[in-house]
């Protein structure tokens, strides 16, 4: 009797440290079946935010196809003895300018200006 309850003791250790390392491995499967899964998940939303900012700067290309000079390139607007200059560049005789009475004159001036300088 002594020795089948020592042996039965033994076997009783034996499957106790079999199912404690069958649980960690089956935890470590879990961990990275769940790893998996969610690197899987962080890259479709890198592919998805890569394909909405490819989407933005080719909308922001046809915007600016359609766009006045002006709008596009935003150059600075400053009074200019009795007229307003829009200028492009570090001067007018070295960038592009428009002039007018008022902004929105120069800017259309700036406007036209861009677009002769653009044909020649």
């Amino acid at each position: 009797m002594g020795r089948r309850r020592k042996r039965s003791a033994i076997k009783e250790q034996a499957r106790k440290e079999l199912d404690k390392a069958r649980s960690k491995t089956a935890d470590a499967v879990v961990a990275g079946i769940i790893s998996e899964i969610l690197m899987e998940e962080a890259q479709e939303e890198r592919n998805k935010l890569r394909e909405r900012a490819l989407a933005l700067q080719q909308r922001v290309k046809e915007l600016e196809m359609h766009a006045p000079p002006s709008i596009v390139h935003k150059p600075r607007v400053y009074r200019d003895g009795n007229l307003w200059c829009a200028l492009y560049g570090v001067s007018p005789e070295e960038g592009v300018a428009g002039f007018g009475t008022s902004p929105a004159e120069a800017l259309q001036s700036f406007d036209e200006a861009w677009k002769k300088e653009r044909k020649s």
